[in-house]
């Protein structure tokens, strides 16, 4: 029997859905938007397939926050019959969203402190704790983990990082995204194709000059893992790579 491609039961159900929706519907359901006060106009005029929040959207009222996003998924509904996705970046130590104001533990630890104190448990059970947190605000998507690999703290990532070899990073991201899909929570993989030593990519271009085989001995070895996992998205950095590839096959 061939192995199952990810949502492969719902391709029929979705062709059908394809075939009454307009070009116009189709493209906007390719974007997430930054959530902003223009969020229910983009949602009737673009077709929006979802947004991304940030902690400033956070720092208020529970209550306020959830009829907020309730109120946005109920003008998807009505306009297009689809539910939005509405994604965070919680992935804990500095980079946090809404456990920055409504954890009463304070903000999550970071992946790396966690794995140092209690191995890959002790990061399932947080990423439970955030899985529920985020539920409760109706956020559906996690923008999490970080699959790159670097074990040097000099490097811009390494504190968001696991903070060890491609290969334990490897069988972490292969239990992390086995935890979020047995929980029926999306999750995400990044910075593909691996930040490694490179700059940060937020605010210049980075190029990056490493050979292709360190790709591929490490780099590409957690994004592998977290493919075979049926992890549902993937992130890129913006960088540009000093190499020639023809192509990165990873499946």
């Amino acid at each position: 029997m061939s192995k199952k491609e990810l949502f492969e039961e719902y391709y029929s159900e979705a062709e059908e859905y394809l075939k009454n929706m307009t070009l116009e519907q189709k493209i906007g359901q390719m974007f997430f938007f930054k959530y902003s006060n223009s969020s229910k106009e983009q949602i009737k005029n673009k077709y929006i397939g979802g947004f991304v929040l940030y902690s400033k959207d956070f720092n208020k009222n529970e209550k306020i926050i959830k009829e907020e996003l309730q109120s946005l998924q109920d003008i998807s509904m009505k306009t297009i019959n689809l539910p939005l996705g509405l994604a965070v970046d919680e992935e804990g130590g500095y980079v946090n969203r809404v456990s920055l104001y409504h954890r009463k533990e304070g903000k999550f630890p970071s992946p790396q402190e966690v794995y140092k104190k209690s191995r890959i448990q002790g990061i399932l059970s947080i990423e439970q704790e955030k899985r529920n947190l985020l539920r409760k605000f109706k956020i559906n998507i996690n923008l999490s983990p970080v699959a790159d690999v670097s074990n040097d703290p000099n490097d811009f990532i390494y504190k968001r990082t696991l903070g060890t070899s491609a290969d334990e990073t490897a069988n972490y991201i292969a239990e992390e995204v086995k935890a979020y899909v047995n929980d029926n929570f999306s999750c995400c993989a990044k910075h593909f194709p691996g930040y490694g030593n490179n700059l940060d990519t937020h605010g210049e271009i980075s190029i990056d000059k490493r050979k292709y085989d360190v790709f591929l001995n490490g780099d590409l070895l957690p994004f592998k893992k977290a493919i075979e996992n049926k992890i549902p998205m993937i992130l890129c950095s913006q960088k540009l790579l000093n190499v020639k590839i023809k192509h990165i096959r990873l499946r």
